[in-house]
């Protein structure tokens, strides 16, 4: 339980994430890793056909360590790239890990499901807790819904129990 995973592919979506999880692991003083998992996709294929797209496997995961280390303020990156599914490996990473960070394209139901969900099944399965980002922005201000005369007295403003409770964006409800 000594540093924040993030699940990287090299998408604008994982950007947004990379960016998030710098600002926690900054926050928290804790070292980021970065974890991207390939998998060759067509069945059988000589080793040269895999160690080509092994070599962009690397080049992303070095982009998005390059990119961390350019833009953090002192956070230790490490890295770990994996072959095979990028779920499954954040799942394993996460036993002792004290946050994973996942970025998320915001499917709708059918798209989800046919393609399936790395955010998803990682947020039900992981043994830490699970920042889902799902766009750019500033965190937002807690919204105070004044249902009662109750609340409408109370004077105790809301609060997050901890740093990784936030809403990790803007179009959070």
């Amino acid at each position: 339980m000594d540093h924040i995973v993030l699940g990287y592919d090299g998408s604008d979506f994982s950007m947004q994430a990379l960016d998030w999880a710098l600002d926690e692991a900054e926050l928290r003083k804790l070292p980021l890793t970065i974890a991207h998992a390939w998998q060759w996709p067509y069945g059988e294929a000589d080793e040269e056909a895999k160690a080509h797209l092994r070599k962009a496997a690397e080049h992303v995961l070095w982009h998005g360590a390059d990119c961390a280390r350019a833009t953090s303020s002192g956070v230790r990156v490490e890295t770990d790239l994996y072959e095979g599914p990028a779920a499954q490996r954040l799942v394993e990473l996460s036993s002792d890990a004290t946050l994973i960070v996942v970025g998320s394209r915001g499917l709708s139901a059918l798209p989800r499901a046919v393609v399936g969900s790395v955010a998803g099944y990682v947020a039900a399965h992981a043994d830490c807790p699970v920042i889902v980002v799902r766009g750019p922005g500033p965190l937002p201000a807690p919204r105070i819904q004044r249902r009662s005369s109750w609340w409408r007295r109370s004077r105790t403003p809301p609060f997050w129990s901890s740093p990784s409770a936030r809403p990790p964006c803007a179009s959070c409800p």
